[in-house]
């Protein structure tokens, strides 16, 4: 984020990591291709300063990181596309979400993935926390609601089971 932020210099971020999670592990590039997308399609296309959160909390046994942007925002086509696409039938601009998402259900199995809330010319997006609903297996929906304010983006969040950095390093000796 530091170097994006030299790059796109009406960029601001801000990291809120609750403690019990640091020593969790997630994935390689995992996380990347969410940030360069909020950048790119969600905060570079947005007039004056965007802000970009990444929060990270534990759900029971899961975690789940999202990554909000308060850019211009998806409308329910948008997201609903991505939602019936697969990476094998993605072009470039939407292969990030999809293989991040295929690749923790086929790590995890189904609990794990990704959802998606945007929200375009109306409503609220914001980093949200423990006021997620937890155990939900929807992949990606649109939270997208017509007058409720003048807010608008993404966020995208990331559900994996919480594992702790010596169980994943057990599970990766048991794959060898």
């Amino acid at each position: 984020l530091t170097i994006q932020k030299l790059r796109y210099v009406d960029l601001d971020y801000r990291l809120d990591i609750r403690p019990e999670i640091l020593d969790c592990q997630i994935p390689k590039l995992t996380l990347q291709p969410l940030v360069e997308n909020a950048i790119y399609h969600g905060l570079k296309p947005k007039r004056g300063t965007g802000t970009l959160t990444v929060c990270g909390y534990p759900d029971a046994d899961l975690i789940r990181i999202e990554v909000t942007d308060d850019g211009v925002g998806m409308d329910a086509h948008t997201v609903r596309h991505l939602r019936h696409r697969s990476p094998a039938r993605q072009g470039m601009d939407s292969f990030g979400i999809s293989s991040v998402h295929a690749r923790l259900q086929l790590h995890f199995g189904e609990t794990a993935g990704i959802h998606i809330e945007s929200v375009k010319q109306a409503g609220e997006n914001l980093c949200s926390g423990a006021s997620k609903q937890a155990g939900t297996n929807e992949q990606i929906s649109s939270a997208e609601q017509a007058g409720a304010s003048e807010l608008t983006g993404t966020t995208v969040t990331v559900t994996i089971p919480a594992i702790k950095a010596h169980e994943w390093d057990q599970g990766k000796e048991a794959d060898a």
